[in-house]
C-alpha cells in the first residue's frame, strides 16, 4: 500500500440520478492513500429494447492510468451490450468476458511502455424486463466486490485472491509463486510473485506472458460472470472496492443498507446519503484505502432526475498546509476547479509575511 499520509483527505464526491425503473447513488474517497486511484461508470438510463444501465467501479494499482483508461473503455464496450436487453446467462458471460479481454488488450497497446498500474473492475449490467422483473448480470475480476440483496437472499462475489486454490493453481502452473514476499511477514496476504495481492485485474502486464492465452496467465483479465434473475422491486445491489470490504462483512454491509432504506419509503430514500454514511463509517473503523461504492435501488416509480455531481470538501480549511494540498489535488483531479483554486487562494494567502505597523 505503501506510505499513508499524515491524516485522510476526508472529501468526497457523491453522484446521483435516477430513471423510473431505479435510483443509483455514488460517492469516492480518497482517504489515508497518497493518491487517489479509483475509477467508476454511472450510466443510469442506457436505453434499448428494455430499460438497462450500467455501473462499474474500478480500484487501480500501481498509479492510476490503468483504471482511468479502462473505466473509459468498458463503457465503449458494454453500453451497447446492456441496450440489448436481457441475455441469456451463458450469452452474457461469453459477451461481458470478450469485453474485458478486448480492454485488456487496447491497455497493452495504449499504456506507456513501463507503465506497471493494473486495476480491479466489478461490474453489473441491470435490465427491466417486460415482465416487470429485473435481470442483474455481474463480471468482476479482482477483490472488488459486488452484494446484490434479491428477496431474503444475499448475493456476493468472491474476491479473487492467490490463496484461493483455483487461483493459486493458474498461478502457480503459468510459473509464478504464491508467497508473502518482502511487503509484510507470516501475518500479511498472500501475493502473486510476492508482489500482487489480487490474481486478477485489468493491466498488471508484467504477470501476463505475451503470447500466453489469457485465462493461463499468472495474472488474468477473465473475469468472474455471475447472472441474477428474477429481483424484484425493493432488491438492491452495491458495487465497491476492496477499501470497504476491509473492515465491513456482506452481512454487516447489507444490515446497514437495509436498516438506512427501512426508515424511508423506497421512492425517498436518499441512497447517496446512504453510501456518504458507508464511506464514513469504514474511515472510521481504520480503512486505510481509497473507497468508492455505488448503491443501485430497484425502485419502480422512482421520478427520473438527471445526472448529479456534488462536492463534499471536508475539513480542508482546518487541516496543515500540507494536507490542504491533497484536498486540492483531489479537487481538481475530479472536475472541480473552483473549490481547488479557492484552496490554494488560502494557501497563497496564509505564506504572506505580516505586515508590521511603523
Amino acid at each position: 500500500m505503501g506510505a499513508l499520509l499524515s491524516e485522510p483527505v476526508r472529501a468526497m464526491v457523491v453522484e446521483r440520478a435516477a430513471s423510473e425503473p431505479w435510483t443509483a447513488s455514488m460517492a469516492t474517497m480518497q482517504g489515508w492513500r497518497r493518491t487517489h486511484e479509483d475509477a467508476h461508470i454511472f450510466q443510469c438510463a442506457g436505453g434499448g429494447a428494455e430499460d438497462s444501465g450500467f455501473f462499474a467501479v474500478l480500484d487501480g494499482h500501481g498509479g492510476d492510468l490503468a483504471a482511468r483508461a479502462a473505466a473509459g473503455m468498458l463503457e465503449e464496450q458494454l453500453l451497447p451490450l446492456a441496450r440489448r436487453g436481457t441475455l441469456e446467462a451463458s450469452v452474457a458471460a461469453r459477451e461481458l468476458t470478450g469485453a474485458f479481454l478486448s480492454v485488456d488488450a487496447q491497455l497493452r497497446q495504449q499504456l506507456p511502455d513501463g507503465d506497471s498500474s493494473g486495476t480491479t473492475v466489478v461490474a453489473a449490467v441491470i435490465t427491466r424486463q417486460r415482465s416487470g422483473r429485473y435481470c442483474v448480470q455481474l463480471a468482476h475480476a479482482g477483490d472488488s466486490r459486488a452484494v446484490v440483496r434479491t428477496g431474503r437472499e444475499l448475493v456476493c462475489s468472491e474476491d479473487h485472491k492467490p490463496q484461493r486454490e483455483d487461483e493459486r493453481r493458474r498461478i502457480v502452473a503459468a510459473g509464478g509463486t504464491v508467497e508473502h514476499g518482502s511487503l509484510g511477514g507470516a501475518g500479511a496476504p498472500l501475493r502473486v510473485d510476492g508482489a500482487l495481492a489480487v490474481s486478477r485485474a485489468l493491466g498488471d502486464f508484467q504477470y501476463k506472458t505475451k503470447g500466453m492465452a489469457p485465462e493461463l496467465c499468472k495474472v488474468t483479465a477473465v473475469p468472474e460472470v455471475r447472472t441474477v434473475a428474477n429481483c424484484s422491486a425493493g432488491d438492491w445491489l452495491l458495487l465497491a472496492c476492496d477499501g470497504i470490504f476491509d473492515v465491513i462483512t456482506n452481512e454487516e454491509l447489507r444490515d446497514f443498507v437495509e436498516t438506512r432504506l427501512q426508515r424511508a419509503a423506497p421512492q425517498s430514500a436518499d441512497g447517496g446519503a446512504i453510501v456518504v454514511e458507508l464511506l464514513q463509517l469504514c474511515l472510521d473503523r481504520g480503512s486505510k484505502d481509497n473507497c468508492t461504492a455505488c448503491l443501485v435501488q430497484l425502485c419502480p416509480g422512482s421520478s427520473s432526475t438527471p445526472h448529479s455531481r456534488e462536492l463534499l470538501q471536508g475539513p480542508w480549511p482546518t487541516a496543515a498546509p500540507t494536507m490542504q494540498v491533497k484536498y486540492a489535488e483531489f479537487f481538481a483531479a475530479h472536475g472541480f476547479q473552483e473549490a481547488a483554486d479557492a484552496v490554494h487562494a488560502k494557501i497563497s494567502q496564509a505564506q504572506k509575511p505580516c505586515a508590521h505597523p511603523r
